[in-house]
Order: structure tokens, then C-alpha cells, then sequence
């Protein structure tokens, strides 16, 4: 069976890969941080919040090319960020869950360490794992 093409949808808001790396570039030693460390350029606030509404497989796609260490990197920094910005408060959504699910799927899932590390940075009762449905 062949399959059907189909456009992207020019009104869906795409994942600026160069966004995403000065994000992680942000982020130095979680033990470090707390919930107010990052410095938010004012122009990723509603850039970022548009992308919260995307499904994870744009997620994903969006970061499987970046380095492990990048990968964790943006975990903590939706995870901390989203207590710090009231427009990327995502719950279930969160890119975080996102990335450790590629991440395990990649088989270099983050230590013990490092999920409790991110769950003191947050109130999101869905981080790490995402929603039990």
C-alpha cells in the first residue's frame, strides 16, 4: 500500500533547532539551579509557548540530533523554566517528558540522580514520566 503525502501545515509553528541549543546552553550544573536561574530572552517567551502545543513525535524530532548532554540540558531547562514563565506551564506537555522518552528510547535514559535533581525544581507532578493514560 503506498502511503499519502501530506504538507506541513504551514500554520503549526515549527521548532527552531537554534533556539533550542542557546536554550541548553543555558544550563551549566543542575545542582545549581532553582527555579529563577535563567534569563529569558523576551522574544522566546511567546515563541517557545507556541511550540508547548506541538505533539511529542515534533518534539522528538527536534531534538534526536542534539548531543545526550543537550538533551538533558533542555530537560532542565523546561523543567525550571516552566515554574519561572507563566505561558510555558505545560503539565502533561511538557518538552521535558518528551526528551526522557527519546532519551530511554536512545537507551541513555538519566541516572536516579538526575530525575530527582529535575523534580525538585518543579511542582509539575507529571515530570519525569508524563501522564499515567
Amino acid at each position: 500500500m503506498l502511503g499519502t503525502w501530506t504538507p506541513d501545515d504551514p500554520s503549526q509553528p515549527q521548532i527552531d533547532s537554534q533556539i533550542l541549543i542557546e536554550a541548553a546552553s543555558l544550563v551549566t550544573d543542575l545542582d545549581q539551579l532553582d527555579s529563577n536561574t535563567f534569563n529569558i530572552k523576551p522574544e522566546w517567551i511567546s515563541t517557545v509557548a507556541s511550540w508547548l502545543k506541538l505533539p511529542e513525535e515534533t518534539w522528538q524530532a527536534a531534538v534526536e540530533e542534539l548531543s545526550n548532554e543537550q538533551q538533558r540540558q533542555l530537560a532542565v531547562f523546561f523543567t525550571a523554566t516552566e515554574m519561572q514563565i507563566n505561558e510555558w506551564q505545560s503539565d502533561s506537555r511538557n518538552p521535558t517528558i518528551y526528551i526522557l522518552r527519546l532519551m530511554k528510547s536512545q537507551g541513555a535514559y538519566p541516572e536516579k540522580d538526575f530525575v530527582r535533581g529535575l523534580k525538585s525544581l518543579t511542582k509539575n507532578r507529571y515530570i519525569p514520566y508524563g501522564s499515567a493514560l
